[in-house]
């Protein structure tokens, strides 16, 4: 059974965050991140937090019929989580995580075709809140969501 279209996009994702030529990559790198990956579940014991873990989550589908014919275009909302424990005290941690996650949304935010996916471009990419305050008091943890929307066509 082929996957679906939800799980390749996520997987196109993850694809595009774990290549080399991305300028955050040195940065996963020395974060030990083993790869993006595509999953369900974005939780974690705070022992597997001591390494960043990246994780690429399919959140939403909505579609629209372009004409009579079946042609539809359809956004999928695709949410990419960056979560590490740190020290609350250690700015430098915490503003190289913030840079990394600045130029994931930027990546993600042009426009441009998803690797691997013809006529499936990457439309759009916010951060609602930097990083959650709730988790890095009561944790120490700190996370990001960069939503992205996924727009095609089929």
């Amino acid at each position: 059974m082929a996957d679906s279209w939800e799980d390749r996009i996520a997987d196109a994702i993850a694809t595009e965050l774990n290549s080399s030529s991305r300028s955050w990559y040195t940065f996963f790198t020395q974060e030990q991140v083993v790869a993006a990956a595509n999953a369900r579940k974005a939780w974690f014991d705070l022992t597997e937090l001591d390494r960043l873990k990246v994780t690429v989550i399919p959140a939403t589908q909505d579609r629209k019929r372009l004409d009579r014919s079946n042609k539809r275009e359809f956004d999928y909302g695709i949410l990419i989580d960056l979560q590490k424990r740190v020290d609350p005290a250690d700015m430098v941690t915490m503003r190289a995580l913030g840079t990394a996650a600045e130029a994931i949304q930027e990546f993600f935010d042009d426009a441009h075709e998803i690797t691997g996916l013809t006529r499936w471009l990457a439309f759009e990419a916010f951060r609602r809140d930097l990083y959650s305050l709730p988790q890095l008091y009561a944790n120490q943890v700190w996370e990001t969501l960069i939503a992205v929307t996924v727009r095609g066509w089929r």
